[in-house]
């Protein structure tokens, strides 16, 4: 469907995979994996439809009162349907990519531009790859894939021919050319105050973006603003670059399941010096940084993420697989205590999105988004983090309707 075979060259910036006899393995590379893409079907609206009414009901069993979304115009009109029909039972914070910026400036959309159900929260870009794919980005090659450091993402910014298609996070820092695509879009999208969520994996990586942002709230005048700015994942850190996250006042937003995931094959990538810095979420915040904790869910194509808190709670104050190794936990002096963990997931996260008014804590008068677990889940992290994985959501409250019951779907 996509006219791909022996003949067809490796597009720019990527590949089709071949054998030791030339032969077409079915494995597409970087941009290669575009011409795939182009060629599927579009999916229904109908089909989107369906599709987030399962999200939902994982969410509802899972108590997530709120999720954030990567949001494209599909699934901003899915949502509003799911609402209109009555059927929006989990808040959604709303992420454009930062390469919408200049449309969402045309609208005049600025923070918050919404309501307690649908809100804007931020724009979603990338600097470098994954883990998963032996993408992210580093200063050194990868310890199994000599030559390969991993790779920047590159994002055209739609018609234009004014050279704005440069590599996200190239820039005058790192050669002569003017500033990327990357830094260029985040001068547009100052003018709405909507933060900037970021992906930066690789050391290297983290280190383009925060000098990015050094570079852009410095020229705003934004560093000691309350500007809400977030690094997402921020897996792999260079030494110097901890503190950096305080002194620019940046958000983590980071993933604990994937040190349960990861950490099986993570030395034979990075070995143990780089590791020193992976996941390091005890380093993280000792550093400054407010640590939101999220899920990843669905996943990447290297791996499945559970939409479930739980997961993420036993990873960050265990630092074990699921099966529980190694019994001291993964570099155990980055584990957290289980009242941080709970927090990254409740108050941080608010906070972050500039909810703490509304959300993150029980208090009087804030929405009653409530998560009740069968478990007394800061007894099971102190004592034993392997209850926290049997532990079940007993209901799942939003904005004080009961949307889950333990046993039913809640509706």
């Amino acid at each position: 469907m996509a006219g791909i075979d022996g003949d067809t060259p490796d597009p720019e910036g990527g590949s089709f995979d071949r054998d030791e006899n030339g032969r077409l393995t079915g494995i597409l590379r970087g941009s290669a994996l575009q011409a795939v893409r182009r060629a599927q079907t579009p999916k229904s609206f109908e089909l989107m439809m369906r599709e987030f009414e399962q999200v939902q009901v994982e969410a509802r069993a899972s108590g997530i009162t709120t999720i954030q979304d990567l949001t494209s115009a599909e699934m901003l009109r899915v949502y509003q349907q799911t609402r209109a029909n009555g059927a929006l039972t989990v808040r959604v914070m709303l992420r454009p990519t930062l390469f919408e910026a200049e449309n969402i400036v045309a609208l005049g959309i600025t923070t918050g531009f919404g309501d307690d159900w649908l809100k804007f929260v931020g724009f979603k870009a990338w600097v470098d790859g994954i883990m998963g794919g032996s993408s992210a980005l580093f200063y050194q090659d990868y310890d199994h894939m000599p030559g390969n450091p991993g790779s920047l993402r590159t994002i055209m910014f739609p018609e234009s021919e004014e050279g704005w298609g440069m590599s996200m996070g190239i820039n005058d820092a790192y050669t002569d050319r003017p500033p990327g695509n990357l830094e260029q879009l985040l001068e547009i999208a100052v003018e709405t105050g909507m933060p900037a969520h970021v992906h930066a994996i690789g050391d290297k990586g983290v280190k383009i973006i925060l000098d990015i942002y050094e570079r852009v709230l410095n020229k705003h005048d934004m560093v000691d603003s309350d500007h809400r700015w977030r690094v997402i994942h921020a897996q792999v850190l260079h030494p110097d670059d901890f503190a950096r996250f305080a002194e620019l006042n940046l958000v983590a937003e980071v993933n604990p399941y994937h040190v349960a995931d990861d950490m099986r094959w993570m030395e034979e990538r990075i070995g143990k010096e780089r590791n020193l810095g992976a996941y390091a979420f005890r380093t993280l915040k000792d550093n400054g940084a407010v640590l939101v904790f999220g899920s990843d869910s669905p996943g990447t194509n290297a791996a499945r993420y559970f939409l479930s808190p739980i997961y993420g709670l036993y990873a960050a104050v265990s630092r074990q697989t699921l099966g529980g190794e190694p019994t001291e936990g993964w570099y155990p002096e980055q584990r957290l205590t289980i009242e941080e963990a709970i927090e990254a997931y409740t108050k941080n996260p608010a906070w972050a999105a500039f909810e703490e008014d509304i959300k993150g804590t029980l208090s009087p008068g804030k929405l009653a988004d409530i998560a009740v677990f069968d478990t007394n889940l800061v007894e099971a992290g102190n004592n034993d983090p392997a209850e926290l994985l049997a532990a079940e959501v007993l209901y799942t409250i939003v904005g004080g309707q009961i949307v889950y019951e333990n046993g039913t779907d809640g509706r």
